[in-house]
């Protein structure tokens, strides 16, 4: 595993916990046999052996290799195992890499879920403290911690090694402990002990609705709705998860804080592809929060469904048609039939 920080310790806390996890997968590694890593994806034509990419800001370790051709990178580091195997041969493949690069631990983007879920809050694809990591490629885990940072979850699973994870050190910087802790609270429990900040690089995408909201803990805007109400008052997540199953969009519920620091129960409507259906979903559930007395409810919407890039022209388009038939109607109900209507340039 690689850590890249500013101090000399990360601590990583696995704890058991008693409620409901998910599963969250680290998206990244530096294994050059992956095809994830390759330019295109796929075999370069053209040329022979194995070329990296000319600056590369994690190290990247090597235990077997054959190749007749090999282009090292002008600023980066290379390891080679103690029971390396190179062998320079022409085997007609030829491999042309993409940088191979640290990743943040608290970008969003650094992690999939094995649930794909568009109503889970962006910061809670990070790793929360009661989900279970997994982190395919131990020695080629290019995690970059900037600050001291103590992350606590639920357990970590290592695919490539079959060891006990509790036995194992991968790095000098890194300490790996089991702690064993839970949430009691009916209502749940926060995903973060601290605060994550989203990140200042973020991908753009084309909405296909007016007026998109931004639900707490979301680091974009998107398309559908969402609830909140005070924990301890109203149905427990248990009760809301249940009422969940009735929908077809997807939905999530978790305990967050709000833009005033205040602790709510949060219900997300959302699609993967907008149609509007997650708007009257949410509607249809707001009744059910209703009758079951949730206190301080608050329902937020988007606007509704349009087509890709039909807006503005739409918008511009049904206004002028409107205004034409206005007064269309004006002057077949008021004219007399001996008004000239002329054009001039």
């Amino acid at each position: 595993m690689v850590f890249r920080g500013e101090c000399d310790f990360v601590f990583l806390i696995v704890i058991l916990g008693l409620v409901e996890s998910k599963e969250v997968i680290w998206r990244f590694d530096t294994d050059i046999s992956n095809p994830d890593n390759w330019v295109d994806g796929k075999l370069a034509a053209g040329c022979k052996g194995v070329h990296f990419a000319a600056v590369n800001s994690a190290p990247v370790y090597v235990d077997r290799l054959t190749a007749i051709e090999l282009t090292f990178p002008q600023d980066g580091e290379i390891y080679f195992s103690n029971d390396v195997v190179v062998e320079f041969k022409d085997n007609r493949k030829c491999i042309n890499l993409k940088p191979l690069n640290y990743y943040d631990w608290y970008d969003p983007d650094s992690w999939r879920l094995a649930d794909n879920n568009a109503a889970i809050p962006d910061k809670e694809k990070i790793p929360c403290r009661h989900d279970d990591v997994i982190l395919p490629k131990l020695e080629h885990t290019p995690i970059d911690h900037h600050t001291y940072t103590t992350a606590i979850v639920n357990s970590v699973k290592i695919t490539d090694k079959n060891l006990p994870f509790n036995n194992m050190s991968p790095d000098d910087n890194v300490v790996i402990m089991t702690d064993p802790r839970k949430c009691s609270d009916p209502y749940g429990c926060l995903c973060h002990d601290q605060p994550i900040f989203c990140p200042t690089k973020q991908t753009t995408q084309k909405l296909k609705c007016s007026d998109p909201v931004t639900p707490e803990e979301f680091c974009r805007e998107i398309c559908g709705a969402y609830l909140t109400y005070t924990p301890g008052e109203g149905p427990t997540l248990e009760q809301v998860k249940k009422h969940l199953k009735e929908f077809e969009a997807d939905t999530y519920v978790s305990r967050v804080k709000n833009y005033l620091g205040k602790e709510v129960v949060q219900v997300v409507f959302s699609e993967k592809e907008y149609s509007g259906r997650s708007l009257e979903e949410a509607e249809r559930f707001r009744g059910f929060l209703q009758s079951a007395k949730a206190e301080s409810l608050h329902i937020y919407k988007s606007g509704n469904y349009y087509a890709e890039g039909g807006s503005g022209l739409s918008i511009v388009f049904g206004s002028l048609v409107s205004v034409l038939v206005f007064f269309g109607v004006v002057f077949y109900v008021y004219g007399d039939g001996s008004i000239n209507v002329m054009v001039s340039r």
